[in-house]
């Protein structure tokens, strides 16, 4: 009998691609444009780490929420976007926008 031939090792992943099984990872040009804007913070222009919504519906840093205050005696609160009054200083986290960042943090599409 003839000796089997060993069979060949398995093609190694190449670097970045997903584990067998699994989706491929997209590279940060098949984002939609505009989308790792969206999950910086207006304010400091960082991922969001805990962020919240403010009553002008944007999102923000929730450790941010201060500038939200507006200045000492100046009425009410402003948004710091639009510089229009806020109805209030409820802040509601934003549980997609957490996810959506934590993912790509995950996937090494955001720093």
């Amino acid at each position: 009998m003839a000796a089997a031939e060993a069979a060949p090792a398995p093609a190694s992943p190449a670097p970045g691609a997903a584990p067998a099984g699994q989706a491929p990872l997209p590279d940060t040009a098949s984002l939609p444009p505009g989308l790792l804007s969206e999950l910086l913070c207006p304010i400091t222009q960082e991922p969001m780490r805990d962020p919240v919504v403010a009553a002008d519906g944007r999102t923000y840093e929730r450790a941010r929420h201060r500038s939200l205050d507006g200045a000492p005696g100046s009425g009410r609160p402003r948004s710091p976007l639009t510089n229009l009054p806020l109805a209030n200083l409820v802040l509601l986290p934003s549980v997609t926008v957490r996810s959506l960042v934590l993912g790509l943090q995950a996937a090494r599409l955001l720093e």
